[in-house]
């Protein structure tokens, strides 16, 4: 059966010499190219049909000779400054099908046209725009180039690109501006197997979306806000113009798979913990290394078939007072001290977050996955600091980060709604439905060994119901997590009643249609069974 592969990226992209700078997690001095989604495309391409359904590998270069003729090659054409030693002539002598994407111009002869060129916005602000199937989507974020060209034969192209200008926040009042020799798809005739280039950096622009580099707000009512990243994958896949009805899929894997995970924060209610057993449910449960852990220890003997591992933080104290003294401080007019807290790169960076691990091991917490707490997401030190988990940490599955979050990138210290965003209750501000891999551009767009996946917070079973019963057409399968805290479990919190009702319908609601319910990490042991065969 044809597979697809995607070049390993640090294969073909070069490590960045410009760009944010930062200190990896082994210190290394780093620098993190900020601009057009730079070499992320590989692992956009991994996640983009890893969420159609498609058992996608990863293909070194000294495999090439190995590929079936049958099998479809991806490649993001890199910019001039990030190729690395990978010839692109390269490319014309594999023997199998290829899809390109990326970079149009130092390709360009391969597609028979004249005067490739490439494509600004008219205003910083706008991005382009695409309707397939009287869908319409951005291809990209904002400010973004695409390419075009004087086509020598127009059946070999399909779709014209336009421009979203004017009212861009929604797609019933922007403008749609034409672009003069754009295309979504070209095909080439010089080589024997199919060859086909797609445009709009649509492989880095969904990567980037995913792992934060760059803020969706803008563009949420383009899509279903609670499956925008879903809607462009399902969208695109009509657009693609390449068969792939025969390609390798997923198997074993649930059509909808629920996870129930518990941040348990200062909490110490085992509710969630029973109502879950009772119903022969296992959950997930996110343990802080606190005042509360021998106390969670003793729930997890009680009922042992949950996931219990760490809820890592991104905040720490900034001073580490002695209980006396912070007694002591409660009572002066210092007691503001005890409220000042490190953030962001200053507690994720230099492997301090693989620190964290090393503790909680040996304190005896679960460290299989590992579970964001606070809202502060300093990037894209979080992505260096996955990278240095997974290097020193074999047992590591995947890490659960990128859900609701205020994200400060490039060493952004508060809020101001253009560097550093947040998004508004109730988005999943990443709404991609299946686990993903994040990518590293500052280490030629290494792709983590482990896994990430985003989540909806204290949902109401109405709430639960609407987002399940979405279907996509070209999207088989659907992993979703819903997040409910034990300390909202009280009366006193959320409404009458608290969050443990809500839970209770959830359970119910779901059980009574065909969602199977499973721990995080037994679902991505299942994903790493079928992605190797297994």
């Amino acid at each position: 059966m044809p597979k697809i592969f995607i070049l390993e990226p640090t294969e073909l992209y070069a490590k960045s010499q410009d760009g944010y700078s930062l200190n990896g997690w082994d210190e290394e001095q780093l620098n993190w190219p900020m601009e057009m989604g730079r070499c992320l495309g590989q692992a956009g391409a991994y996640n983009f049909f890893l969420r159609a359904g498609y058992n996608v590998k990863v293909l070194s270069r000294t495999e090439f000779s190995t590929i079936d003729i049958d099998d479809l090659l991806i490649v993001d054409i890199p910019l001039d400054s990030d190729l690395g030693d990978f010839n692109l002539d390269e490319l014309m002598n594999i023997n199998c099908r290829l899809l390109l994407s990326g970079n149009f111009i130092p390709i360009a002869s391969f597609f028979d046209v004249s005067d490739a060129h490439q494509i600004s916005t008219s205003s910083p602000y706008n991005s382009f725009g695409i309707d397939i199937d009287l869908r319409a989507t951005p291809l990209q974020p904002a400010n973004w180039a695409i390419y075009g060209a004087k086509k020598t034969n127009n059946k070999n192209s399909y779709g014209d690109i336009f421009e979203i200008a004017g009212d861009r926040l929604s797609p019933a009042t922007a403008l749609r501006i034409p672009v003069n020799d754009s295309f979504l798809t070209i095909r080439s005739n010089k080589r024997n197997q199919e060859t086909v280039f797609v445009n709009g950096h649509i492989f880095s622009a969904l990567q980037s979306w995913l792992q934060g580099q760059e803020d969706l707000t803008q563009w949420l009512s383009w899509n279903s806000r609670q499956h925008w990243l879903d809607d462009f994958v399902d969208t695109l896949m009509d657009g693609l113009s390449i068969d792939l009805d025969d390609m390798e899929k997923l198997k074993g894997i649930p059509e909808t798979s629920i996870c129930l995970r518990h941040d348990n924060d200062d909490s110490t209610n085992s509710d969630f913990a029973k109502i879950e057993h009772d119903n022969n449910i296992q959950g997930t449960f996110a343990l802080l290394d606190d005042h509360n852990l021998d106390a969670w220890k003793e729930i997890q003997c009680r009922y042992p078939e949950h996931e219990y591992v760490l809820h890592y933080t991104t905040i720490t104290p900034k001073y580490n007072f002695p209980k006396l003294v912070r007694i002591a401080l409660s009572l002066t007019p210092f007691k503001s001290m005890l409220n000042a807290y490190l953030i962001g790169s200053e507690v994720l960076s230099k492997g301090k977050l693989s620190k964290q691990v090393t503790r909680a091991k040996e304190k005896g917490i679960g460290t299989d996955t590992l579970h964001r707490h606070f809202a502060y997401v300093p990037y894209p030190e979080i992505i260096e600091e996955f990278d240095g988990v997974y290097q020193s940490h074999s047992n590591i599955l995947a890490t659960s980060s990128f859900f609701r979050s205020n994200i400060y990138r490039w060493g952004a210290k508060e809020l101001d709604g253009a560097v550093s965003t947040n998004a508004p209750w109730p988005d999943s501000q990443f709404p991609f439905w299946m686990p993903f891999k994040t990518a590293n551009a500052a280490r030629a767009g290494k792709i983590s060994e482990g896994w990430e996946n985003t989540l909806l917070m204290e949902c109401e079973p109405e709430f639960v119901t609407q987002v399940l019963k979405v279907k996509h057409k070209n999207l088989p399968h659907k992993f979703m997590t819903f997040c409910y805290h034990p300390s909202n479990s009280l009366e006193s919190n959320i409404r009458k009643g608290g969050t443990l009702p809500w839970l209770s319908e959830c359970i119910k609601r779901s059980k009574d249609s065909d969602y199977s319910f499973t721990r995080y990490d037994t679902y991505i042991k299942l994903l790493n069974k079928s992605l190797n065969n297994d």
